[in-house]
């Protein structure tokens, strides 16, 4: 497996499949256009792991003033419990030092996320509709 940036051509090539895997994973899916809009820092951060040429999972972030927001991250059913999620938050903390914070919202009922982000030394600091809101310094290292 291995972890490359999703550039907007590389989206466009592969929209079927993103759109497939977040189909499966969560309960309010995107659109094509969802995943092709224009945000500030989305393709500088946006990620997807690869096992060879197959798109198996993915994170979509994107620049909110000193914070990289992550606004998907999703593995393929078949491919989970493999490390692969974290695989793509480690890449985010390596290469976004120059950020502070990582942020990201989870569904109050998706209890898996919530001690996925928990167990990578993520806090909720509020909620934000059906949502909890994570935070997390980008500086701080994994035990």
């Amino acid at each position: 497996m291995r972890i490359m940036h999703l550039n907007k051509k590389m989206a466009l090539e592969n929209i079927n499949r993103l759109i497939e895997i977040d189909r499966i994973i969560l309960d309010d899916p995107w659109t094509e256009d969802n995943f092709l809009m224009e945000l500030k820092g989305k393709w500088e951060y946006s990620l997807v792991a690869l096992e060879n040429t197959n798109i198996v999972g993915f994170v979509i972030c994107s620049v909110k003033g000193e914070n990289l927001h992550i606004h998907r991250l999703a593995v393929a059913p078949k491919y989970q419990k493999r490390g692969i999620g974290a695989a793509l938050l480690e890449h985010l903390f390596t290469n976004s030092d120059q950020l502070k914070y990582i942020t990201v919202k989870t569904r109050k009922c998706n209890t898996n996320a919530q001690k996925f982000y928990e167990r990578w030394g993520f806090k909720r600091i509020g909620t934000e509709g059906p949502n909890y809101v994570y935070k997390r310094e980008i500086a701080w290292k994994r035990r």
